[in-house]
Parts: C-alpha cells; sequence; structure tokens
C-alpha cells in the first residue's frame, strides 16, 4: 500500500509508514521546551540528543555536506491545537535551523535565559507560560532552485482543552530522558525513528 502523502507546504503527523495524518498549511503550537538532536537518516536512522557526545558531534559535521543523509539542529516539545497532542518538532536543515531562532521567542523566559552571555531572550522579565504560534510555509528561492521554508507568527487565537498537569509531566519525561515520541514530519523527512 502506497503511504498517503500530504500536500507541498503542508504539515502532517507520521502515523505509520504507510499513513500520515495531514493538519493543514498552518498549525497552531505552544512550545514547552528546547533541545537538540542529530539524525544520520539510514535504515533505521540513529538519532542522538546529547550535544557532548561522540556521535552527535560526529553526525552533526556530516550534516554540513549536502546529501550526506545527516540533519542536526534544535527540538521542541510542542503541544499542537487540533489533535491536542504533544509532538516533537524537529528542526535539522537550513531554513528550519534559521526559524528556530524565532520559535524560542515563545518559549517560557527564564531568569538564566536573560542572564545568559549572551542573553538567550530579548525579554527582561521571566515569563513562565509559553505563547503560541502558528508555524506555516513560505516559498523560499534561490540560485539552486526553490522550496518551502517555515514561518512562524504569532497566533492570535488563544488555545482551549489545554492538558492536564499529568500529561505535561510525561510528555516532559519523554522529550528529556530518552527523545522518543510522535514527531511533526513531511513525507520526505518520514522514516521510523531509533533512539540511541
Amino acid at each position: 500500500m502506497k503511504a498517503k502523502r500530504i500536500d507541498d507546504g503542508h504539515f502532517g503527523v507520521y502515523m505509520s509508514k504507510d499513513q500520515i495524518k495531514g493538519l493543514g498549511d498552518s498549525i497552531d503550537l505552544l512550545p514547552i521546551l528546547v533541545g537538540v538532536k542529530a539524525v544520520e537518516f539510514k535504515s533505521p536512522p540513529i538519532e542522538s540528543f546529547d550535544a557532548e557526545s561522540a556521535e552527535f558531534k560526529d553526525i552533526s559535521t556530516r550534516a554540513l555536506k549536502k546529501g550526506s543523509g545527516c540533519q542536526a539542529g534544535p527540538r521542541f516539545l510542542v503541544f499542537e491545537r487540533t489533535t491536542k497532542e504533544f509532538y516533537e518538532l524537529f528542526c535539522g536543515n537550513k531554513s528550519e535551523q534559521r526559524e528556530a531562532a524565532n520559535i524560542i521567542t515563545y518559549l517560557p523566559v527564564t531568569q538564566e535565559m536573560i542572564d545568559a552571555d549572551p542573553p538567550q531572550t530579548k525579554e527582561t522579565e521571566v515569563r513562565t507560560y509559553p505563547k503560541p504560534f502558528t508555524f506555516s510555509s513560505r516559498l523560499a528561492e534561490n540560485a539552486e532552485g526553490t522550496w518551502f521554508a517555515p514561518k512562524t507568527e504569532d497566533c492570535l487565537t488563544p488555545f482551549d482543552g489545554l492538558f492536564t498537569e499529568e500529561q505535561l509531566i510525561a510528555a516532559i519525561a519523554l522529550f528529556e530522558n530518552t527523545g522518543d515520541g510522535s514527531e511533526e514530519v513531511k513525507t520526505e523527512d518520514a522514516p521510523k525513528r531509533r533512539s540511541r
């Protein structure tokens, strides 16, 4: 059976090798945490979540070469409005890595972020809650061709039907301790994942 495809510039959740659940051309997300990930897309993929490890550094270095089959960058624990589920949003290619700097501004703000040198936020006061954002795409172009790049904007619709404290604790534990879980993907990023 052929995998269900989603349209270019649209978002989806990888359900199985034969199914990607389409979420449309924009999604509303609530960012909870940020981490890092490096992936070598082979069968099965190899993932590393420890930026200090030799494996992470090796994959990250190879990711700089075009066509290497490797990606590295920030990963976010997010809560998606329509499915009411937690996901990992991985920003592994260059366009996504650039947009990750905008996504970070929607995270809760800690004193450590303010005091970092250089500061990790433009905000000067602690904010204990995340701000929702709308994630969509735009058509980008350079001498090598055109592609869909991510775009982040303020979400103007308040979130309702949020998670319970127990669901949040479980999602954070999964994100921090294993790096496993569902992932927001496009069809070309849909291979199965292996935690290392």
